[in-house]
């Protein structure tokens, strides 16, 4: 009894840790006539959950078709309505090894913003991530 007792503690310990890791996040709406236009810009194969103010925004894989002797950058991107004021933008690659945060502002204009990430060997120790939102419109 005493045995069946400690096995089920320790079952009732690792759900809840289990149950901990696991987030339920409400998912940002895409909108084609929004007034944020995100690009993801990656330059290798990489799972990446972008979030906007705790809603998940992108949570893909992406696939980097950059040859050495292209000169384009492969990049996707997606369309939100954000209101008005601060907000928080967080990424992190699947593994969760590598985790991003930064504040940006939207005002009554469109905003453009790039994300990028590198991997972190390529970057020799530099941060991965970047963020950059623009009053223009960004061309690649």
């Amino acid at each position: 009894m005493r045995r069946l007792l400690i096995i089920s503690f320790l079952f009732l310990i690792v759900m809840n840790s289990y149950a901990e890791e696991q987030v339920v996040r409400e998912v940002l709406l895409r909108d084609l006539e929004g007034n944020l236009e995100l690009h993801v810009v990656t330059e290798e194969k990489v799972s990446l959950m972008v979030l906007i103010d705790d809603k998940i925004a992108v949570n893909q894989e992406f696939n980097a078709l950059r040859g050495p002797d292209l000169g384009i950058v492969p990049h996707e991107v997606f369309f939100f309505y954000i209101e008005p004021g601060e907000h928080l933008l967080s990424a992190k690659t699947g593994s969760g090894k590598q985790v991003y945060q930064g504040i940006f502002s939207i005002g009554g204009d469109k905003k453009w913003m790039v994300l990028s990430y590198e991997d972190i060997e390529r970057t020799k120790g530099f941060k991965p991530f970047s963020m950059e939102v623009y009053d223009k419109q960004v061309i690649y």
